[in-house]
This record gives structure tokens, C-alpha cells and sequence, in this order.
């Protein structure tokens, strides 16, 4: 007796191409946007909750904010005493999405600030070193 492999038609190829497809775009707009995620990084800097707040950036960045804490508490010395306010407060202006990357344009005190975000593991997470307020403490003396 000889099998015969069953055969796949043209149809279900198809089929099983757009399911896959529409599942890859479901699972992407789960992600809450630049704006959102940047919104919650702000609200956890309000509520001045350092573990939520960290969650909110690269993982190099969250990594460098949790040993410059602990840095700071064993020598009692601070690069940045709050590290909370290192985020630009305002209105935002522009959001720029390409790819995995997104730069947010905020207004405060009558000057415009960059703030940049990468997607990673499916979230937007800001980019620490690449904010104004990361770099003030070494400028402060200007």
C-alpha cells in the first residue's frame, strides 16, 4: 500500500501566510506608544517609585541608574540627587516613530528637548544618555 503525503493547497498557504501575518501586527499594536510609555516614565518619576521608573528605560540605561544609586547611597555623593527629574516636563510638540526608534519633542520653560526612545522587547524605552538632563550636573559650572 503506498502513502501519499497530504499536499498542501495553494488556498491554505495563503491562508496560514495572512493568519501569521495578522497575528505579527496584533502582538505589535500592543505596545503602548512613544507618548504613552513616556507618559508612565513621568508618572513614576512623580510618584518617585525608582523601581517602575527604571523599567521605563534601555536596559543599559536602567542598569547605570540602579549602580549610580547605589553608588550614591555607599558614598554619599551623587552624580544626579534626583534621579527623577533627569526627564524633561512639557508639552510635547513632535513625535518622530521610524523603525525601532522614536524621538519626542517636549516644550519646557520655553526650550525644546529631545528625548530618544528604542523598541526594545516590544516596549518603548528611553534612551538616558541621550537626554539634556543626564549631562546638566557636568555642565552646571558653565
Amino acid at each position: 500500500m503506498e502513502r501519499r503525503r497530504p499536499t498542501t493547497s495553494p488556498r491554505t498557504g495563503l491562508a496560514r501566510l495572512l493568519l501569521a501575518l495578522l497575528l505579527g501586527l496584533a502582538l505589535t499594536a500592543c505596545a503602548d506608544p512613544p507618548e504613552e510609555r513616556y507618559a508612565q516614565a513621568l508618572k513614576a518619576a512623580e510618584d518617585k517609585d525608582f523601581d517602575t521608573f527604571r523599567t521605563f528605560f534601555t536596559e543599559r540605561s536602567a542598569e547605570f541608574l540602579r549602580d549610580m544609586k547605589t553608588a550614591g547611597e555607599r558614598m554619599k555623593r551623587y552624580y544626579m540627587k534626583q534621579p527623577f527629574e533627569v526627564l524633561p516636563t512639557g508639552d510635547i510638540e513632535e513625535v518622530y516613530v521610524k523603525d525601532n526608534f522614536a524621538a519626542i519633542k517636549v516644550k519646557t520653560r520655553g526650550k525644546t528637548q529631545e528625548v530618544h526612545m528604542f523598541n526594545e522587547k516590544d516596549h518603548w524605552v528611553i534612551d538616558l544618555f541621550s537626554l539634556d538632563g543626564f549631562w546638566a550636573p557636568l555642565t552646571q559650572g558653565d
